[in-house]
């Protein structure tokens, strides 16, 4: 393997697999009688019915960045998404502490969606809002 390999310190488990599959969609060469074949979303989503829960951004409302208040269900680290009002993805991260500043100082004003998962798989949600 090529590269330069380091060791994960976030604390989260990224498992990898790799599948090779013939042109008509089977793992072998024998599974032509099989009418059915493999299909992959173009994009990756969870659809499983999650608990979210709330959580608080400081400064709200704020202008350069944000921290992720921390609270007694929560376990570091945090992984977390930035989301505008039009549901697209704007920033993805890690955060280790609630030191840690999420800088929003490229944004536009608005209201955003913050959404974070901690080590233990636990979502939680709040809005953040941009001032100018």
């Amino acid at each position: 393997m090529a590269g330069n390999l380091q060791r994960d310190t976030t604390g989260f488990i990224n498992d990898a697999w790799l599948l090779r599959l013939s042109p008509d969609g089977c793992l072998n060469d024998s599974c032509n009688h099989i009418q059915k074949y493999w299909v992959f979303p173009d994009t990756i989503s969870f659809t499983e019915n999650i608990q979210l829960h709330p959580m608080l951004l400081y400064p709200n409302p704020g202008q350069q960045g944000f921290r992720i208040l921390p609270s007694s269900e929560m376990t570091y680290p945090l992984q977390y998404e930035l989301i505008n009002s039009s549901g697209i993805r704007l920033q993805t991260g890690f955060s280790a502490n609630s030191d840690e500043v999420v800088d929003t100082s490229w944004l536009h004003a608005g209201v955003y969606q913050v959404l974070v998962r901690d080590r233990d798989g636990k979502v939680f949600s709040g809005r953040w809002v941009k001032m100018d």
